[in-house]
């Protein structure tokens, strides 16, 4: 599978074995209100050339960086129990996205070949974490979203 939908699967087969099943949804989507509470959504979200990254008999830039974001989504009828819930959670998918050490062996691996060059992952973080919270029909809702980057380095095979 080609970047950025190979960083996408990654980081979902990792979030599947680091948080219980039973607790969490996991979707390859921006999440929507109507998603269940503990809901997780995974997407690209753009590509941007690292301006400068040009090397000699290369055309174009050899740099580029790819944005996943990805949402957290809480929602309960207590506002105080949503909101500590939803700082334990954030701060979990945080601490995975940045720490972990399976994850980080899976993206150190992540190559593809297109034609006559090679797109490889060669550095990788955690942007930011944005925190929204708002009430809806009764119910608090609580969402994350956290900005993960890959850089991703073209040469020729």
């Amino acid at each position: 599978m080609d970047f950025p939908l190979n960083v996408v699967d990654v980081i979902q087969t990792t979030l599947k074995e680091k948080l219980p099943r039973s607790e969490y949804v996991i979707l390859r989507r921006p999440l929507r209100t109507a998603d269940p509470n503990n809901s997780i959504g995974l997407f690209p979200n753009d590509w941007m050339p690292r301006e400068g990254s040009r090397e000699m008999g290369f055309i174009g830039d050899t740099l580029g960086v790819y944005s996943v974001r990805i949402h957290l989504l809480v929602k309960v009828g207590n506002e105080e129990e949503g909101r500590a819930q939803y700082a334990v959670r954030a701060k979990k998918l945080r601490t995975i996205l940045a720490h972990d050490a399976d994850l980080h062996v899976r993206l150190g691996g992540l190559a593809e070949v297109d034609d006559s060059t090679q797109e490889r992952l060669r550095r990788y973080g955690v942007r930011n974490q944005r925190f929204l919270n708002n009430e809806l029909s009764g119910q608090f809702l609580f969402l994350a979203t956290t900005e993960f980057w890959v850089e991703t380095e073209t040469s020729r095979v």
